[in-house]
Formats: C-alpha cells, structure tokens, sequence
C-alpha cells in the first residue's frame, strides 16, 4: 500500500508512488496465520503466474478452478501434464470469448472444463483449490486473490494472489466450487468431506511439509491427529540418527504446530517422523546454513 500510495502517511506522494510494472518485489511472501502457513503474491512485481504454476504442479490427487478468464498458456500446458499424469482436473470459466481463451485448449486435451451457464451475471471467481478431496494429503491448499489467470493480470494489473495451505479450508471452497461443477453440468463424482465431521484436526493423522524448505534459523512443523493419544515427533540426520526429540506427550486431537530452530545442526538433509496411534509418517527437510 505504501508503495502505490507512494507515503507512509496521510499524504500520498505522486512523484514516488508506483503501479504496474513500476512495482518492486519488496514485501515479505511467506507467513504463518493461526498455525497456517499463507503466502502473499502481488502482480506484475512476484512473479504470481509461477506462483500458480508451482502449486498445480504440486498437486498429488486433484485440481479444480473457478475462474472469470483463462488466457496464459504456460497455465493450461500445466494443467494438461497434470491431467496426463492421473491427476483429476476439473474447472468452470465463465466463458470462452476472451482473446486467447485456453477453454478449447483444455477440453481439446480432455480436461474437464465447463462453462458458466443460465444466466445471473458474471462468474467472478478467482480461485484454485489442490487437494482437497482426501484427507490423507496434508498438502491440500487454495489459491485465491484478485489475480485472473492472463497475462494482463500478470504483466501490468495489480493484483494480489493469496495461498492458504490447510486442508478444512481447502475443503470449504470445494463444497462452493462442487456446487458450481455440477450447476454448470459437470458429471464426475466429486468427494467432499463434511466440515463438520472434520473436528479440530481432520480425520485422519497427517503430517505435513515443513515449511519454508529449504531453511535457514527456523522451519515449522505441522501436524494433525484425529483424537487423544500419544504422540512421538522426532528428527534424524542422513545416516538414521536421532538427533531431536521435538515432542513426546499424549496430546488431545487437534492441529499442532512445532518450530524447528537450526541451532546446534550442521547444514543437510534431515528427516522428521511422526509417530502416533500405530502410524508412522516421515519427510525430509533441508537445512542451509
């Protein structure tokens, strides 16, 4: 805001201001809100297209869209891999007149992509969720924002592209987007978990990616349990050592967010395991000093 608005104050300083592609790449992208990790993106200036591209390429089960317009090709190319590669794409446009509307590109290469149809205005949305329909992925996430996926969106509007990686909200948006697939004539079986069935911490154990990686100073840890019991989470270096014990306690069901600090550890590759009601989840992290 300071940037466009050209001040810091009450006054606006047109000579500094600037919009468009004048716009620096100078705020912070990553944050964790509630124990969610959210990242921010503003356009032309971050790169917000690869931003999108980075997390359909991410996506492990299924992808869906609700979208005003879609012209970039480097988007739908990506859809398409995904598509190719067992991942279920679906989407709604809101039509397919816009200069280089990627709509019969994407059906052209099966993907499942309405349009909006019945009247009652514009399909105005402006988001894409990643897997939402299992609660097994612990990577689920939605992008929203104001960012149309054009180049116009990307070369010269400013416009803002926002990531929340947390599956019950994910899956909030996919009863909204389930609605609208199959108001516009979508036909697949779309599964939606109930919210309300979800409680505080998902139905099943899940561990998800620390975030950032790779890192420096501090990483988070985020992980979910379906009910109480006793929980183990411990890191290890290359070779299968223990080298932290992070927690050890019986814990009520619920999201949990653990921060890991790089002191004391050699830069590497490490793994964290979760251990918890007869399940065992591992990943692997980055440290660089």
């Amino acid at each position: 805001f300071d940037e466009m608005w050209g001040s810091s104050t009450d006054t606006p300083n047109q000579a500094a201001s600037r919009f468009g592609a004048r716009k620096l790449d100078n705020t912070p992208h990553k944050f964790v809100i509630g124990g969610r990790n959210v990242e921010c993106y503003f356009s032309p200036s971050d790169n917000a297209t690869g931003q999108i591209i980075t997390l359909v390429n991410a996506a492990q089960h299924s992808i869906g869209f609700e979208l005003l317009t879609m012209t970039r090709t480097d988007i739908s190319a990506a859809l398409i891999a995904r598509h190719n590669g067992g991942i279920a794409v679906r989407g709604d446009l809101d039509s397919q007149s816009d200069t280089g509307s990627q709509y019969t590109t994407l059906t052209g290469a099966g993907v499942d992509v309405r349009l909006k149809s019945g009247g009652g205005g514009l399909l105005h949305h402006k988001y894409a969720i990643i897997d939402a329909e299992n609660a097994t992925y612990p990577n689920a996430a939605v992008l929203t924002g104001s960012h149309n996926w054009s180049s116009s969106a990307e070369n010269s509007n400013n416009e803002n592209t926002l990531i929340v990686r947390d599956f019950k909200i994910a899956n909030e948006y996919l009863q909204e987007l389930t609605a609208r697939y199959y108001q516009f004539g979508g036909t697949d079986s779309v599964h939606v978990v109930s919210v309300d069935l979800l409680g505080p911490g998902g139905r099943a154990v899940s561990l998800a990616q620390n975030f950032p990686n790779p890192f420096r100073g501090r990483t988070g840890i985020v992980y979910s349990i379906p009910s109480t019991q006793p929980v183990e989470l411990s890191l290890f270096d290359i070779q299968g050592r223990e080298v932290k014990t992070l927690v050890k306690a019986t814990q009520a069901p619920g999201r949990y967010r653990v921060d890991v600090t790089a002191g004391g550890l050699s830069s590497g590759v490490y793994f964290y395991r979760l251990r918890t009601g007869g399940v065992v989840q591992q990943k692997k992290m980055l440290l660089m000093h």
